[in-house]
């Protein structure tokens, strides 16, 4: 079996099934490596930010890059460090020391916690980290850095042993384990090597036509796998062509393929054609004038009118193309479903304010703040509000490091082409001037253009099909307008349909450490668990962090119980949750016992007890991913096996008085009616109880596959002088350079 490794630092290809067509790229934004020998950012842009050192650590790039051994002596690539005030020094006797007289290092260009000064601190926080997974279905090359200029040499245009064609373009990428960590061995069920999903479903359906396929069921599988994967317009396709074969009478027609072509018939019409009504864009813009918002304009296209204002036209078309592309999946997986809903007649409103700023004072006005997944939307005006970037803290302070990057004279663009164009490249030595910009450099650039790329389509995804199908299901009718709804149920159905960006945190045992777990989705798309959300629930499942009784944690999620333990941050299930790691035999024996005290419940025994700033923070996050974690789980649940009764149950919720609050047992009856429940210990007739039919559904989130791929990350390597900047090793490469051995191992 082939092994897809990483070099020197990175994650050792554990053995696995599969090697597919997908890097996990993790940018670290808080300093580098943990406890004693971390690093801290120096230099003017101060911690954090992109200072005046070099990228690769005080003596630079050590010798031995991919291709380029590097002469006896000095030991770093540059040779010299940077000077003070982030000038270039002579070095001594480094690679490039040699070659050009001495230059030091790239000042100007740390990576995001810029490297320095090796100190002691504490691990790094592994949220502080952007990642993003992206595809390629050919294997990664070996090249000239720029094949624009020929053959490689060892000054300004090496041969680079990582660079590789992706959706967006292509990529030399920098691989460093201290600014930036690669993944690639899953060790999980993924497609085989240089193949992705998407990949796999196009073979499927060019094997289909090629073989004059006659069975509709394996189009209409087809059709629900490319839903599963995100893959919109050919879910489109396959379904036209389904109902096309359908026509000519040259399928064969399970029942769940006529089922299908019933639904689609319905709204494959509609989807495609224009809204015959005008929407309320013009209306949107008159109210942003009257209220201060200076500037609104408006445009139309397909179904949805956006109100914006500075927005550029590829912005505007691209936010529109998601808008459309997700109304299509909507309404096309509930055909799968057999269900026809109905598609809005006129254009609906979605807003994209100037500013994240901005789009925090709409909420503010509009009462719908906090805001969840950099989108919200507001049933009273039927508004949909897309922030124009991400709003988190760590999307911020990304952000404005990438801002620091642009100003040094390279483009997104000429970044995401790869071919160095636009960039100012040395020839020679005689020909370098202070805009010249070094191969490893502009890798390190090409590596964040490439993560800042797909970090920004995750998001978008994100808001666009959380809270845009949230606008859908009051359009389509599944959820009731004028009625104060459960919060749970709103959430739910908002998480069902949401493309989550990731990934998730969660901690693993191993021997007397806990290790930090990223889990990812490899692929996102509708009709599939929101992996987010399904490895929170299932985590709380394994640690015992729901009621032991099952029905009173179905009925703590239908009356808002675990919305209420939020807004009173205290649990609903245990006031001592969440418990504190299991203690281990070597700890100390304080005598304190688990939950005897406030605070404990997030301490291991023995330990210091963190502050109480992030004591109150983790607390509140665990009872968030409650709150969404449950409704979610509850209403997927719901919708794959109760679609029916689901319905029956928003039925009786438009039935209740406009805009007046439900209180709590009225919406367990409203549930239990809807369900044939028993609010009762025991059976009623053919009524169950709550407690049979919430062991039957956690039984069935059990089962379900895991839609997220884990990943035990590793932890940073202080950047300082000596340390290599490993590139990973991929099957059928050379072995040498990088720090690999060759095969794979470090």
């Amino acid at each position: 079996m082939k092994r897809f490794a990483l070099a020197a630092g990175l994650v050792a290809a554990a053995a696995s099934t599969s090697e597919a067509g997908y890097l996990v790229v993790r940018v670290l934004l808080e300093g580098s490596g943990g406890g004693a020998g971390s690093t801290v950012a120096a230099g003017p842009s101060g911690p954090g930010g992109f200072g005046g050192m070099s990228p690769f650590g005080p003596g630079g790039m050590p010798s031995g890059r991919p291709g380029m051994p590097g002469p006896a002596g000095g030991g770093g690539l540059s040779g010299g460090g940077p000077a003070a005030g982030g000038g270039m020094k002579p070095g001594g006797g480094g690679l490039l020391g040699s070659a050009m007289g001495g230059y030091g290092g790239m000042p100007g260009y740390g990576p995001p916690g810029a490297v320095g000064q090796a100190v002691a601190g504490p691990p790094a926080d592994p949220t502080k980290s952007i990642f993003v997974v992206v595809p390629f279905t050919k294997p990664p090359q070996r090249r000239a850095f720029y094949p624009r200029f020929g053959e490689p040499n060892q000054f300004f245009n090496p041969e680079w042993r990582l660079g590789f064609a992706h959706p967006y373009g292509y990529t030399n990428l920098f691989v460093d384990n201290a600014a930036v960590q690669a993944y690639a061995d899953f060790g999980q069920a993924t497609p085989p090597a240089n193949k992705t999903r998407q990949s796999q479903v196009a073979e499927k359906h060019d094997a289909w036509v090629k073989k004059n396929g006659t069975d509709g069921q394996i189009l209409l599988d087809l059709v629900t796998e490319a839903l599963a994967y995100g893959m919109v317009a050919e879910a489109v396709q396959y379904a036209d062509e389904l109902a096309a074969a359908a026509a000519d009478k040259k399928l064969r027609t399970p029942p769940p393929v006529v089922a299908f072509l019933d639904a689609y018939a319905k709204v494959q019409r509609p989807l495609r054609d224009l809204p015959a009504q005008r929407g309320d864009g013009a209306a949107w813009v008159k109210r942003f004038l009257d209220g201060g918002f200076l500037g609104a304009q408006s445009v139309t296209r397909g179904h949805y009118d956006l109100v914006y204002w500075d927005a550029s036209e590829e912005d505007r078309a691209r936010r529109l193309g998601q808008l459309e592309d997700n109304l299509r999946a909507f309404y096309l997986w509930h055909a799968t479903q057999g269900r026809a809903l109905p598609v809005p007649d006129r254009p609906l409103t979605a807003i994209l304010p100037k500013t994240a700023a901005d789009t925090i004072k709409l909420a503010n006005s509009l009462d719908r703040f906090p805001v969840v997944a950099d989108s919200f939307y507001v049933p009273e005006f039927d508004a949909l509000v897309l922030a124009p970037e991400r709003l988190d803290e760590v999307g911020q302070t990304f952000q404005r490091q990438l801002q620091q990057m642009y100003t040094k004279g390279a483009s997104r663009q000429a970044l995401l082409d790869g071919n160095g164009r636009k960039i100012a490249v040395p020839i020679d030595t005689t020909r370098r001037t202070k805009d010249s910009k070094l191969p490893e450099e502009v890798a390190l650039m090409m590596t964040y253009a490439m993560v800042e790329r797909y970090a920004a389509d995750a998001t978008e995804w994100q808001a666009v099909s959380r809270e845009g199908s949230r606008q859908l299901g009051y359009a389509a009718g599944l959820l009731p307008r004028h009625v104060t709804l459960p919060l749970w149920l709103g959430s739910g159905a908002a998480s069902f349909y949401q493309r989550p960006r990731g990934p998730v945190f969660t901690t693993k045992e191993d021997g007397e450490k806990e290790k930090t777990v990223a889990t990812v989705g490899l692929t996102t798309g509708y009709g599939v668990p929101n992996f987010v959300y399904q490895k929170l629930f299932r985590e709380m499942v394994e640690k015992k962090q729901l009621n032991p009784d099952p029905g009173r944690t179905l009925q703590n999620v239908v009356s808002d119980g675990y919305f209420v333990a939020l807004a009173d941050r205290l649990d609903a299930d245990d006031p001592r949750l969440p418990l504190p790691p299991v203690v281990k035999k070597k700890d100390p024996p304080a005598g304190v016992g688990i939950g005897s005290r406030p605070g404990d419940f997030l301490t291991r025994t023995g330990s210091a007890t963190p502050d109480p700033v992030t004591l109150e923070r983790k607390r509140l996050t665990f009872l968030r991913d409650k709150a969404y974690a449950t409704s979610w789980a509850l209403y997927y649940y719901l919708a794959k096996k109760h679609p029916g009764q689901l319905a029956r149950y928003t039925a009786e919720l438009a039935r209740m008085p406009r805009d007046l609050p439900i209180d709590e047992p009225t919406r367990l009856r409203l549930f239990a009616e809807a369900f044939d429940l028993t609010t009762g210990p025991a059976r009623e007739g053919d009524r169950e109880t709550f407690k049979e039919f919430a062991a039957r559904w956690l039984k069935a989130m059990d089962s379900l596959p895991p839609a997220g791929v884990d990943i035990e990350l590793t932890e940073p390597t202080p950047a300082t002088a000596g340390t290599a900047a490993s590139l990973p090793n991929f099957p059928g490469f050379p072995p040498g350079g990088g720090g690999g051995s060759g095969d794979g191992n470090p």
